[in-house]
């Protein structure tokens, strides 16, 4: 058969294959493109001037990347010069990707993500101190059996790392079971070398980063076929995930990798998958399980799940939380770590607010704290449980509101927030292909990392200073493009002109 005696839809078809090809090639050649000149910035920007080569030993102060890049304004430019760069780059990879499909372009992506997660591996971990602390954690659950959730390092004064966990050495960990279980990978790496424990950390967070990319790819492309490739370069190639994880070993991305795998169980239909999954996320790290109710809520609502399914998965939900957390839960003395934690604020609105108690009308830090906590907890409560009332409709819309409630979390009641906590957000932002959505992940990643400027060059000045400084960095960017596209949205409703008239009807364009 001719062409010409072909059918019109194969021909028309065949054309629309051959109109296509070429942009996708294009976007295939720029992102290859790309690639290089975001790992020449990673190596440059970071890795040069922050490497072990560089700095081999801990930097024992409470502003480690201020003390590597100079704490003068200079310093402070050579850490927010390559971080714009980075994410002007990430930003055109994101959209570059959208246009590619197919395995092969997956494992590119991938692949790719691991070149940056190795340039990461070798950075001294200046943006916190936090892995010295979950190093010794895992010694104290590997080496001496013992329980990191009641018994803090100081406990081991005697143990060959003692002298180099820099922070919090007399407080226990607050994490979860699942997390001192994953972190044995790490021991095991590094035995009894602290840079090996270290690196082994650091590889153990990046190999979960890439996973949560690869699930956050699958399951993307189930939710809307095509936008798989995007959704791992959304996860894998950002530069605060990258660098929180790879660079700073934390330990959120273990947390969001489970969280993660059920929003594929979710989009594969894997039901009975779900609720064992979130408590595997919630036995990492708490914060998740407010990702419960929406969810449960979202799948009652839906005619096409069995209810019994739903019941079994709640109960190998609780299941699973039980057999985690009973080895480690001793009553009051674990609720009483939980509290502790919940004491602390910093860089937020929350602790903005909480400065400016103190120092407008001179209260003590107890009570502008418990103030501040019950002027910022009831909004987001009620916000909260409108969300999970409101959660309706196809899987996009669910995480949307998850990542809405996530990011209200973050910006209202999150009174202690550092930028690794945006990690919880990017995969999610990643499942949907509400453009907003993308928009508002890559502000508040971009946001999240440039405030570690103001953290940490302006970390012994005032308070109320440090605290509008950080929150402004960290929140302003995204809130008002939230607000712009609450505005947005509200415009393209139809309205009445006048009391007693039905809604104007859009012009017509033909």
């Amino acid at each position: 058969m001719t062409v010409a005696e072909a059918p019109a839809p194969a021909i028309l078809r065949a054309e629309a294959s051959r109109s296509g090809a070429r942009p996708r090639l294009l976007a295939a050649l720029s992102l290859c493109g790309l690639a290089p000149l975001l790992a020449a910035t990673y190596a440059v920007g970071f890795l040069r001037p922050l490497s072990y080569a560089e700095y081999p030993d801990i930097i024992p102060t409470a502003r480690p990347l201020a003390d590597a890049l100079s704490t003068d304004w200079a310093g402070a430019l050579r850490y927010i010069v390559p971080t714009a760069i980075a994410f002007v780059f990430y930003g055109a990879a994101v959209w570059l990707a959208g246009r590619l499909r197919g395995a092969w372009a997956l494992t590119g992506v991938l692949g790719a993500g691991l070149v940056f997660a190795g340039i990461f591996l070798p950075i001294n971990p200046v943006g916190a101190q936090d892995v010295y602390h979950n190093v010794f954690d895992a010694r104290i659950v590997w080496k001496y059996h013992d329980n990191p959730n009641i018994v803090p390092p100081v406990a081991f004064p005697s143990d060959p790392f003692y002298e180099d966990v820099p922070a919090w050495v007399e407080f226990a960990s607050p994490y979860g079971p699942v997390w001192y279980g994953v972190s044995g990978i790490g021991y095991a790496i590094g035995g009894d070398d602290l840079r090996g424990n270290v690196i082994g950390q650091k590889a153990l967070t990046a190999a979960f980063l890439l996973g949560t990319a690869a699930l956050a790819a699958l399951a993307a492309e189930r939710i809307r076929p095509g936008s798989g490739v995007a959704a791992a370069v959304a996860v894998a190639w950002n530069p605060l995930m990258l660098f929180e994880t790879a660079g700073n070993a934390h330990n959120d991305i273990v947390m969001v990798f489970f969280a993660m795998a059920a929003f594929y169980a979710l989009a594969a239909r894997r039901w009975l998958w779900v609720f064992p999954l979130l408590a595997l996320s919630v036995g990492t790290k708490y914060v998740l399980l407010l990702l419960g109710p929406l969810v449960l809520v979202w799948l009652l609502r839906r005619a096409d799940v069995p209810r019994r399914q739903i019941l079994i998965s709640l109960g190998l939900g609780a299941l699973v939380g039980v057999a985690v957390y009973v080895p480690f839960f001793q009553g009051w003395d674990t609720v009483e770590i939980f509290r502790r934690q919940s004491g602390y604020n910093t860089s937020s609105p929350s602790a903005l607010l909480d400065a400016l108690l103190r120092q407008w009308w001179g209260m003590d830090e107890v009570t502008s704290s418990r103030l501040m906590k019950q002027i910022v907890a009831p909004p987001f409560l009620l916000l909260y449980a409108w969300q999970v009332w409101r959660v309706r409709g196809e899987l996009t819309a669910l995480v949307a509101r998850c990542f809405l409630v996530l990011f209200l979390l973050l910006a209202i009641a999150t009174w202690w927030f550092w930028p690794w906590y945006v990690l919880w957000i990017v995969p999610l932002v990643a499942l949907t292909p509400n453009r907003f959505v993308a928009i508002m992940g890559l502000l508040v990643s971009a946001s999240a990392m440039l405030m570690y400027a103001p953290y940490f060059w302006m970390l012994y000045g005032d308070g109320v200073e440090l605290q509008a400084a950080t929150s402004a960095v960290a929140f302003l960017a995204p809130a008002l493009a939230g607000l712009a596209y609450v505005v947005y949205r509200s415009d393209l409703r139809p309205r009445s002109v006048r009391r007693g008239q039905g809604p104007v009807r859009e012009m017509s364009s033909e």
